[in-house]
Formats: C-alpha cells, structure tokens, sequence
C-alpha cells in the first residue's frame, strides 16, 4: 500500500501534478510488486490534513465541521450544498491518470478512498448545514434498507429504532432514538453518502476495486458512538 495526497497532486487549484504517483508505479514496478493506492484528501485520521493550502484557507467554498458551541475544527464537513462537487474532479482525475500510465500494466489493483474517517470533535457534526440536516427526515433509501434488514442490522443501530412503522417516522431522533449513537448514524449516513460519490466519479473513470476505512470511536470503550462508516465502494 503507498499513499497518494491530495495536496501532492493539486498543489495550486486546476494545476495537476502526478509526479508522485508515476514514482510510486515505477517503483512497484521495479521491485515486481502490486499497488494499493491510499487517496488522503479531504479526511485522514478523522482530521482534514491533507487537502492542499487553498483549500484549507477557503472556508468559505470549503466549511468545516463545527462543534457544540459553534468552534471549528479542522475537520472538512461532508455536509454543504457547495462541497459535492468540490471535491470529486479530483479523485476522478488520479483516477484517470491512473489508467493512462497502468490501465495495461495493472501494477495498482484497488484504492482506498480516504482513511479513518470518522468524527473526532464531538458526536456529530453542528454545523448550520448539518444541524439542517439532522432536524430534517431521515432519507428513504436508509429506511428502505432497514426495513429490509429488520433483525439483521448491525446491534449498534436496530435496538435504537423507534417503533411503529418506519413510513410514519421523520427526522433522525424519531427513527433512532435521543442519543448519542443517533449522532453517529447520522454522521456514518452523511460520510458514506459523500464518499460514495467521490467513488463512483473515480470509477467512471477507471474502475478498479474501492474501499474505505472507518474511525469507529467507542466501540466497545465507553458511551460514544462510532461516527464513521464504509461506504459501497465496491
């Protein structure tokens, strides 16, 4: 596995630079080996590291998560009306780097798409964009699949659904409950949602295999739940 960041490759906006990446494929390729590329971009050990610098001085076209109170951090928010497709050219053009100088060669054969990505700074994200979000309806397509899944999702997430019948629930809080671990399903919703996208962007273009991590805080040590999740990047 060799890493390939975002700042690496886009160090002024519109400006690509795989210099790194090419390295990264002849030096496999001369020690016989195959790659997994590990993209680290918007987030990477539940911080947001390695986007370039005009990246993380725009706060404005690039918000951050914030925490109670209101501060901060730095952390980019998955939830914005500007950021879905903010981010996605730039996955998508690795992507298609990638198969101009190895889609005969196959030298990389899956990518990970971010790391650890979870929510450090509290239990969810307060942004204004996510408080709107969380005070909204839950989306159907999770109630669909919980429906389905009824005595078979993960322990984490059944014992908190409400009861009665799950068109005639609404926001997040009346499907899962007040807790904490709503928070984290909200935000496990939320990062799947978004790296899904930047997936499915990177595999128009090449489609190779496609995973992610999960930064799962709490499980198993104390109240708070995880607020990451992997997304269907197969």
């Amino acid at each position: 596995m060799a890493t390939v960041a975002w700042n690496q490759i886009e160090p002024e906006e519109g400006k690509f630079d795989f210099s790194v990446v090419d390295g990264i494929i002849r030096d496999a390729r001369i020690h016989d080996l195959h790659l997994v590329l590990l993209w680290f971009a918007s987030w990477k050990n539940s911080l947001s590291s390695y986007p370039p610098d005009w990246v993380k001085k725009d706060f404005e076209r690039f918000p951050r998560a914030q925490v109670t109170g209101g501060k901060s951090i730095e952390l980019l928010s998955p939830l914005s009306d500007a950021k879905p497709g903010r981010r996605r050219p730039r996955f998508a053009a690795l992507m298609r780097h990638v198969k101009a100088v190895d889609g005969q060669r196959h030298t990389v054969v899956m990518i990970q798409v971010q790391n650890e990505v979870g929510n450090a700074g509290d239990s969810r994200d307060r942004s204004p964009a996510a408080n709107r979000a969380f005070a909204g309806r839950s989306p159907n397509e999770l109630l669909d699949y919980l429906q389905r899944a009824q005595g078979h999702a993960h322990p984490g997430v059944s014992p908190g659904v409400g009861g009665g019948r799950f068109q005639d629930l609404r926001t997040w809080e009346e499907v899962f409950g007040k807790s904490p671990v709503t928070d984290g399903i909200f935000m496990a919703w939320q990062y799947a949602r978004y790296i899904g996208r930047v997936a499915e962007a990177g595999k128009a273009e090449y489609p190779l295999p496609m995973f992610v991590n999960a930064a799962l805080y709490g499980i198993g040590r104390g109240p708070n739940p995880p607020s990451g999740a992997a997304p269907g990047t197969r």
